[in-house]
């Protein structure tokens, strides 16, 4: 016979979740930073532990001569790294020279560039103690950012798409030590110039895929040959991707929505048992235009991904929501809106913040009333905490 507490902890435990599943997540919106003191154009933005003290911090990145500065947690005390200069849209944070501390990687138009935490020196990550490595020689407009070991050598590497405009090809920095990095291209990245990357290990063989737009790239494994697969047809050239297990069936989909002017679908893309043909499309909204953020995670502690979108505040005529997508948990999830915020936000990013066992999202519209400028927001989610967690 089943122990009568655990039967009535586990009928407790039932009932909370399935009043997480259909409530409303609750959200607490927090100005980091006002408009009137942030920096100018507030593109780059990244959650990570920058102090060392346990706690994730927010970093934030001018792309209009205002510098780049972090918020230290939970008071949101700011420090410069420049205190000048103007940065691309992206940018990441990584221990890139394996201290045991965060570093910054961003890039501008004089380069791409590694920020190194002088944290294990014993010293605070600040504009007199943070010495900037250089990647690459071309850091303008980078519109997508992301760290992965491209080669199964144990160093961060670091994969680049420019803004569409530019009409460059994809680059991949291959880390040979702290400063030297190879820079690889290649013949599948020439044509695909456009906005919109994701890594992850699209074909379960241990390595790190890419995708851009409707195709994916496998990896030979070394980060230097790639071949060329579609997954979908055709979409609009600026997108944002994810790369996330969102039926939870042990392959990883692809999560894809249209991030600029030209209309387009948000959707999630599985894997059929070829992986070299079309993915089977599952849609979730239609006529979808300046989705310019994306990410997936559990939002409401049920054990299902979710799905969080930010739409830009220069959508004309039309709301700009900052929502998230919940899941119906089914084997092919389905997903329903929950609007929290009509403000608009540009590239948006998501981690649990003030450590409380749920997802916070932490977005800035890309221009605001006051010299373009705007204010720095966090959402904090306030789901009530698992019965076990403290």
């Amino acid at each position: 016979m089943m122990n009568l507490n655990l039967l009535l902890n586990t009928c407790i435990l039932a009932g909370f979740l399935s009043l997480q599943m259909n409530a409303q997540v609750p959200f607490e919106c927090v100005v980091v930073d006002s408009a009137r003191n942030a920096p100018a154009k507030p593109y780059g933005k990244a959650i990570g532990d920058l102090s060392g003290d346990g706690r994730p911090d927010l970093l934030i990145s001018s792309a209009n001569g205002g510098g780049m500065y972090w918020y230290l947690y939970p008071d949101w005390q700011k420090y410069a790294i420049r205190s000048q200069g103007s940065w691309s849209e992206d940018c990441q944070l990584s221990d890139i020279d394996n201290d045991g501390d965060i570093d910054v990687v961003n890039g501008n138009t004089q380069g791409l560039y590694w920020y190194e935490n002088p944290l294990n020196k014993g010293e605070s990550l600040d504009a007199r103690n943070c010495t900037e490595h250089a990647i690459g020689s071309d850091g303008t407009n980078i519109h997508d950012l992301e760290i992965a070991d491209m080669n199964g050598d144990g160093k961060p590497d670091i994969a680049v798409r420019y803004e569409k405009e530019n009409q460059k090809p994809v680059c991949i920095f291959m880390q040979m030590n702290l400063d030297k990095w190879m820079a690889v291209t290649s013949t599948n990245f020439s044509h695909k110039k456009g906005e919109g990357l994701a890594l992850g290990d699209l074909d379960g063989d241990a390595d790190v895929d890419m995708a851009l737009g409707n195709i994916w790239l496998e990896n030979n494994g070394k980060g230097t040959g790639w071949e060329e697969l579609a997954y979908a047809e055709d979409m609009p050239e600026q997108m944002i991707l994810k790369i996330a297990d969102i039926n939870h069936d042990g392959r990883p989909e692809i999560i894809a929505a249209p991030q600029s002017t030209e209309a387009g679908k948000l959707a999630w893309y599985a894997a059929g048992k070829d992986n070299g043909h079309f993915w089977i499309e599952h849609t979730i909204k239609s006529n979808v235009t300046r989705m310019h953020g994306l990410a997936v995670g559990d939002f409401n502690n049920d054990g299902h991904l979710d799905i969080h979108t930010s739409i830009r505040h220069d959508h004309p005529g039309k709301e700009a929501n900052v929502s998230i997508w919940l899941s119906n948990g089914k084997t092919e999830p389905g997903f329903k809106e929950q609007i929290h915020a009509t403000s608009g936000s540009h590239f948006s990013k998501t981690g649990d913040v003030d450590q409380d066992f749920d997802l916070d999202i932490f977005g800035a519209n890309w221009s605001g009333p006051v010299n373009h400028r705007a204010d720095i927001l966090l959402w904090g989610n306030k789901m009530p905490v698992l019965p076990g967690e403290h």
